[in-house]
């Protein structure tokens, strides 16, 4: 469900943020996110966290996807 239709139901949304790993490998890191984001509606995946670089946030968004989350694409990117 997206989020725009849990708040017009009046729910109660929970959000997390994920930093996106140093490097390309991402299946840890979605196996983790399946554990920990258990009863998380959206995920805010952080865009070049630290001034490090990192995997893209768009990369993130799409993998988090695979677990049934809904991502949150950094406000300022096009």
């Amino acid at each position: 469900m997206k989020m725009k239709e849990l708040f017009d139901r009046g729910e109660f949304v929970v959000s997390a943020e994920v930093g996106p790993p140093k490097g390309i490998h991402v299946d840890e890191l979605v196996e983790e996110a399946k554990t920990y984001l258990q009863g998380v509606h959206a995920v805010n995946v952080t865009d070049n966290q630290s001034s490090v670089m990192r995997l893209g946030s768009l990369a993130m968004c799409k993998a988090s996807k695979r677990c049934r989350h809904e991502s949150d694409f950094p406000a300022g990117m096009p």
